[in-house]
């Protein structure tokens, strides 16, 4: 039998962590170029879905995850996100009880031997899905098999997008259930990230640089389709700019956003961990000069990143205090004539 907690491609498993990241990933790389890196080449193929307002989609931001299921009649069973420059997208999916997970991991800003962070929300995210699949289960699984996938990032200057896959692969390679939830395993199925998800632009000058192919993915918990997808206009909702302002100033814990038994959102309150005392000077920069200032990637930012991130600001700036100013919140999911409101 497996050991607990190892992530499989195609029933061999990851290479030797070792202490050395660049030789774990290295050889990572070579090691399932023939399946992953194939695999990342079919995905990127498939036409970018445009997730719209009137979709019923839970959209994960930033530093969350979300958790739902596919028989789920009367709640949301497709989840997604996208703007995963330097940033993962993980989605996890147990076909047999059709329970699906996304998460969208921001990972650490420098070369740090440890990711506590990122290492707490991968635990979390595993724990509520093996949750949601127990009890859905006949009986007590002895252990779990999870499909796992991996969409966005790219080979960044700053190296940022493989410090982060190297800490995603090792934490779910290092996962063991707390007591009272069974063994599982993860089947790596699709890694269209870093290496496996660049290609090269060039500039009026003729000069060339890296920038990413996949930035987002929707999840179909009734299907387990997974495809690349966008989303536009009003389909980051609810409370996206509170959401934006809770990441970007450091808020820790990664919240599990969606309740499946009362089909409605959830975050609750927060502190600011980081302070911008310059929000007025940032919110007067041009789009690329507020990109250089705050972005990962900013020659090659997704689409609406100076929105978003503007909208994020004006939070901060109207809260400075938000555990005085604004209160948990929890609103219900209303689909009506196939479209998603929050109330």
């Amino acid at each position: 039998m497996a050991n607990q907690g190892s992530v499989y491609v195609h029933g061999k498993h990851l290479p030797d962590p070792g202490p050395l990241n660049q030789v774990f990933i290295d050889k990572f790389y070579e090691d399932f170029e023939s399946t992953l890196g194939k695999g990342a080449l079919e995905f990127q193929d498939i036409p970018v879905k445009e997730v719209q307002d009137k979709d019923v989609t839970l959209y994960v931001d930033q530093h969350e995850y979300a958790v739902v299921c596919g028989d789920d009649s009367r709640g949301i069973t497709k989840l997604g996100s996208d703007m995963a420059t330097t940033c993962h997208i993980v989605i996890l999916y147990h076909a047999a009880t059709k329970v699906a997970g996304v998460a969208h991991f921001n990972g650490p800003r420098a070369a740090e031997a440890q990711d506590p962070v990122t290492r707490h929300g991968v635990v979390a995210m595993i724990d509520d899905v093996v949750r949601e699949v127990v009890d859905r289960s006949v009986g007590f699984p002895g252990l779990i098999e999870l499909d796992l996938k991996i969409v966005g990032g790219f080979t960044d200057k700053q190296d940022l997008s493989r410090l982060l896959s190297v800490h995603l692969l090792k934490d779910f390679d290092f996962y063991r259930p707390p007591l009272g939830l069974p063994n599982v395993t993860f089947n790596l199925t699709l890694f269209s990230s870093s290496k496996w998800n660049t290609k090269q632009l060039e500039d009026d000058g003729l000069e060339s640089y890296d920038s990413w192919i996949i930035g987002g993915a929707v999840c179909d918990a009734d299907t387990g389709e997974v495809v690349p997808a966008q989303f536009v206009g009003d389909s980051r909702a609810p409370v996206i700019a509170r959401r934006g302002a809770r990441w970007m100033t450091n808020v820790p814990e990664y919240p599990n956003i969606y309740s499946i038994k009362d089909q409605s959102f959830v975050l609750q309150s927060f502190f600011y961990r980081r302070k911008f005392d310059d929000i007025p000077h940032l919110l007067s920069l041009s789009c690329q000069q507020l990109k250089d200032k705050l972005s990962t990637s900013p020659r090659v930012e997704a689409e609406g990143y100076c929105e978003y991130t503007r909208a994020a600001l004006r939070f901060i700036l109207d809260n400075p205090d938000p555990l005085l100013s604004i209160t948990p919140v929890k609103l219900q999911a209303q689909i009506m004539d196939g479209r998603l409101t929050w109330q």
